[in-house]
């Protein structure tokens, strides 16, 4: 479905004259910051279960560091690289 929404998108700002590669890039950012807010909720969700304090601290740093990439790196990416070193990044902290 996101991807159909992007597809549409582009249509839609060619006809303004925006370019595509924007589109794209804000598009997939969006994508980035649902993927960060998903795995936070499954994080919360794994640290009320967890019966283990040493696990619920990792998952609290876990937290923490995809925190960080939303309030930094996330607002900073202006390229599409960038975004691709952040998704690179996510996927680093919640182990996909």
């Amino acid at each position: 479905a996101a991807l159909i929404e992007i597809i549409l998108k582009v249509e839609e700002f060619r006809k303004q004259g925006r370019p595509a590669e924007v589109v794209i890039k804000d598009s997939f950012g969006r994508l980035m910051k649902e993927k960060m807010e998903l795995s936070i909720r499954q994080m919360r969700a794994q640290m009320v279960s967890s019966a283990s304090e040493s696990e619920q601290i990792e998952l609290t740093g876990r937290i923490l560091a995809l925190r960080r990439l939303q309030e930094s790196d996330l607002l900073a990416a202006e390229t599409l690289d960038e975004i691709y070193d952040l998704k690179q990044k996510i996927d680093e902290i919640i182990g996909d």
